[in-house]
């Protein structure tokens, strides 16, 4: 593999414990007690012949996604609710290429996960991961994202500091919104503090295993097989718009400094005009002089404000380039991305020092 070498344990993904309604996991506010109950109820246990892991439903009658390597070679897994409820899975389709499954148990009125979406991941930001580690049943545990579009073996992965142990593999990573953007699939063996998770794209988008399910579901039900395809093509110039508004933000910021210098320099040039006449008075030279001194401070800032502006641009390209990265759509771009960032790196160093 890779230099980090993380291998595919057969259970894997976070830690810490914490511990039906039948309603979609609410994405509107902060984090509560409830909502956490409800990810909690959203979030299965799965027990195949060899192995154990996690998944996570994708809709009230049923569906379940997990990593293909938890089920192994059984086709009928267990799957055991929070409220303990077992029942007996039906395999669906699954991906190997990707360590994707998709599960189907006879119910209904289940609670289930809204899809986010993992291009809008970013490093730094707070995720939060379920599974089972060891057999320790719905377990919870905070993490943040530390890169985005890790490639191992030609696929892209979120990588996290999440704790990955035997059990969370096939697991959700959400956001605070309460979205799951990626599956915990790998840890890096030897290392702490270094996993990866699947990002959800992988299975919703067009020729994806659940491409007709979860929040696709309303399209797909007009018959339409465009419309979930076009939820994804419609995003593909998004990358190009962001950056196009960070470099016309930059651009106006530069012209408002240059406005403002003008103004400054013409205000300096008719001071320093009265200065030349005879009949001015000590006290009225000394007004002028001490506003020539504020006008010349006020003309260095505008250096200082403008190399400020110029970082802020380079860290929104950068933040924009690391998700374009980690977008499967992009991964024939990697190496020009790598580029676009080594050379942004160079630009904030050169600025900043």
């Amino acid at each position: 593999m890779k230099p980090l070498s993380p291998t595919l344990d057969s259970n894997t993904a976070p830690q810490k414990v914490l511990s039906s309604t039948s309603e979609k996991i609410d994405s509107t506010n902060s984090q509560s007690k409830t909502e956490i109950i409800r990810a909690l109820n959203a979030s299965v246990f799965i027990r195949s012949r060899q192995s154990l892991g996690t998944g996570f439903l994708i809709s009230a009658d049923g569906f379940i996604l997990t990593n293909t390597h938890v089920i192994d070679a059984d086709d009928r897994p267990l799957i055991i609710l929070r409220d303990g409820q077992q029942f007996s899975a039906k395999l669906i389709r699954k991906d190997e290429n990707v360590d994707l499954s998709l599960l189907k148990i006879d119910a209904q009125n289940l609670d289930y996960f809204q899809i986010g979406d993992a291009h809008s991941l970013y490093p730094g930001q707070n995720i939060l991961s379920i599974g089972n580690p060891s057999g320790l049943a719905f377990t919870l545990t905070r993490g943040i994202v530390s890169y985005v579009g890790r490639e191992i073996d030609g696929v892209s992965y979120i990588q996290t500091d999440a704790a990955i142990n035997p059990g969370n593999s096939g697991g959700p990573m959400i956001t605070e919104d309460y979205k799951v953007v990626a599956i915990n699939t790998l840890t890096a063996k030897g290392e702490e503090g270094i996993s990866f998770a699947l990002p959800i794209n992988y299975a919703f988008e067009s020729g994806g295993i659940a491409e007709t399910l979860g929040e696709s579901r309303r399209s797909m039900k007009t018959g339409s097989m465009k419309t979930a395809q076009a939820r994804y093509s419609s995003q593909d110039d998004s990358y190009q718009n962001e950056a196009k508004a960070y470099a016309a933000e930059l651009e106006k910021t530069k012209n408002d400094l240059v406005e403002e210098n003008k103004a400054i320099l013409s205000e300096l040039e008719e001071h320093r005009q009265k200065l030349q006449s005879s009949s001015l008075g000590i006290l009225e030279k000394r007004r002028i002089q001490d506003r020539l001194q504020e006008l010349k401070d006020q003309n260095s800032s505008l250096s200082n404000r403008l190399r400020e502006a110029q970082v802020r641009y380079l860290r929104q390209m950068q933040s924009l380039l690391y998700r374009q990265k980690g977008d499967s759509r992009f991964s024939h771009l990697h190496e020009k991305i790598d580029l676009q960032l080594a050379d942004i790196e160079d630009q904030k160093k050169k600025l900043e020092n």
